[in-house]
């Protein structure tokens, strides 16, 4: 009936005047797959599988049963299993003809059926992401976002191109990963990785659908503005600053506005940054993807120090590359430069990571609203990932699932500078009900239950537009800890920096019974243990001494003040080595 009414069905017949588009509206892709894949053998392939099946199998597997027909079926139910079937064998049959599926595109890597299965990377799901749909949607970027579902999935490593295509470019990719050991993808470790630094190599090969009007950069965004401290704002801009001096001019890079009109980003030209770039006239065969791409050292060489934006025409097939050293994925971390490990979550959180290239319109300022998107894939890191100090509030979440899930809506809204009583109060500002928001507390035992740390422990100090008095503690807090139900084997532990700001009614008897002061060190023995500990990761001198760096620090420093002593030492180590590096470099060149 809402389809009748929207115009998208037949008034007389009720059905959709267009099934696959209608199909393709509902976003049920993955509950279509899922039904589909059921009594598939562990050992057969699930695209041969998938191929195998006829509309009498597509009805029986939707309708929930053996006796479908194409006569008793509905004639929506029926019209959905010819759409589906005549999908998968566009798929089979694009998969299986290889280079000559399509004209100007290379085909899959050679790969028998031997081969062993894709590896697994379980902290990441990679898609592509429709931004063409996201800069028409009014509101901010995280309502367009949560308005446009993701396209199918991108499998990492997958032995065949996957096709995509945008407004401005059509054409496949691959994101290649480098596996945990080499028996967990041989095929791809001995074509790429063995012998080579790179961590990530990202290949696309494709042809623009019209002449871009301005300067087509690549790089990467994030999908929520950046929030930095001190220090790590200092770091960040001493990377970005390693980044201009190590490669080709015209990086272009922001941490995000209030307006969102700006997603935070770093992106280059694309002609200049891509490592391999090959151009193949119309009717030639292009490179194979899922190899290293050949391209002559000369043309390379004078490309990376040309100073043009590059020349992009439809009907050349373009086929390139970029890949790091320096990004690893699966841990959501860089790695390999000259200071200790860096979690990506401590840049932006939980916010997604996108891989694009776009075209950069004449006063648009990188605005996502006014890039024209040739390539947009997103990546997510899963909650179950070790994300380091960085990803407490991911870490949270886990243990909390793991618990059963009481608990987690608390951990899961808490955010960095919000208070703790909105964890507790639903998006309209209702208060949820403790009885039916989660499980019996008991289930947690016997577990500890952390909500992350924060400044505001009560909301006394801050009111907020809730139902409740606005200096009663969270009520949902107070209805776990004093439930009825025996809690023998569960403790709540709490954290804050403002003690003398807790509510009276949280440190009640059978609440929390017991404070523990844990204040600055006050010792030089205590001062030096602070100081090992934040540099146990550091690369330090032979002459870098704790105890006479804590003989000289007065002993009213927090470990806060320590670690930004730590870490601006470490910053202003890596300023001096900077200008050796370059001279270095130049007199090698």
């Amino acid at each position: 009936v809402g389809a009748t009414d929207r115009g998208m069905a037949d008034a007389a017949t009720g059905l959709p005047t267009d099934v696959r588009e209608w199909m393709s509206g509902l976003g049920i892709e993955d509950l279509l797959l899922d039904a589909l894949v059921q009594g598939k053998d562990e050992d057969e392939d699930t695209l041969h599988h998938l191929s195998r099946l006829t509309p009498d199998a597509v009805m029986a597997r939707l309708g929930g049963g053996g006796n479908s027909s194409p006569n008793g079926a509905p004639p929506l139910l029926a019209a959905i299993s010819n759409v589906v079937v005549d999908g998968l064998a566009q798929l089979a049959a694009s998969n299986a003809l290889g280079a000559g599926s399509e004209p100007g595109t290379a085909g899959a890597p050679s790969a028998d059926a031997s081969m062993p299965p894709l590896p697994v990377f379980p902290t990441l799901e990679c898609c592509f992401a429709d931004a063409d749909a996201e800069r028409l949607i009014d509101g901010s970027f995280a309502s367009a976002m949560s308005a446009c579902p993701p396209h199918a999935p991108l499998p990492l490593n997958s032995r065949h191109p996957i096709p995509f295509e945008t407004e401005l470019f059509s054409g496949t990719a691959l994101i290649l990963v480098r596996p945990a050991s080499r028996g967990a993808d041989p095929f791809y470790s001995a074509r790429l990785f063995d012998g080579r630094s790179r961590c990530l190599e990202v290949q696309v090969q494709g042809r623009f659908k019209r002449t871009p009007r301005g300067t087509v950069y690549i790089g990467g965004e994030v999908t929520e503005r950046m929030q930095l401290g001190l220090v790590t704002k200092g770091l960040a801009k001493l990377i970005l600053q390693l980044m201009v001096k190590f490669n080709p001019p015209g990086l272009h890079y922001s941490f995000g506005d209030r307006e969102s009109r700006a997603l935070p980003h770093i992106v280059f030209p694309l002609y200049r940054a891509v490592d391999r770039l090959v151009v193949t006239a119309q009717g030639d065969t292009p490179p194979e993807m899922g190899c290293p791409i050949e391209e002559p050292e000369p043309s390379r060489a004078a490309r990376k120090k040309s100073d043009s934006p590059g020349a992009w025409v439809p009907g050349p097939t373009y086929t390139f590359s970029f890949n790091t050293g320096y990004i690893d994925l699966p841990n959501w971390k860089l790695h390999r430069l000259p200071m200790r490990d860096v979690w990506l979550s401590s840049f932006w959180n939980d916010s997604l990571l996108r891989f694009v290239a776009y075209e950069e319109t004449a006063g648009g300022a990188h605005a996502w609203r006014t890039n024209r998107y040739a390539l947009c894939i997103r990546v997510r890191h899963r909650a179950g990932g070790d994300t380091g100090g960085g990803g407490r509030r991911a870490r949270a979440r886990g243990a909390a699932a793991d618990a059963g899930g009481v608990m987690d809506r608390i951990v899961s809204q808490a955010r960095p500078g919000k208070r703790l009583s909105n964890a507790y109060t639903s998006a309209s500002g209702a208060l949820p009900n403790p009885c039916t928001t989660h499980p019996p507390v008991g289930r947690c035992a016997p577990s500890p239950v952390l909500p992350r740390p924060t400044a505001h422990p009560s909301p006394l100090h801050a009111p907020t537009a809730t139902t409740h008095s606005p200096t009663s503690p969270p009520p949902q807090l107070m209805a776990e800890l004093d439930g009825s139900t025996s809690r023998d084997h569960l403790f709540v532990l709490g954290a804050t920096n403002r003690p003398d700001m807790l509510d009276p009614a949280l440190l009640r008897p059978g609440r929390l019974d017991v404070m523990v002061r844990i204040g600055p060190p006050e010792t030089r023995p205590q001062q030096e243990a602070v100081l090992r500990a934040l540099t146990r990761k550091f690369t330090l001198g032979p002459d870098a001494d704790m105890a006479s760096v804590a003989g000289r620090c007065p002993t009213s420093l927090s470990g806060a003040d320590y670690y930004a002593i730590c870490a601006e030492a470490m910053l202003g180590a890596m300023r001096e080595r900077m200008p050796l590096t370059n001279n270095r470099r130049g007199r090698a060149a």
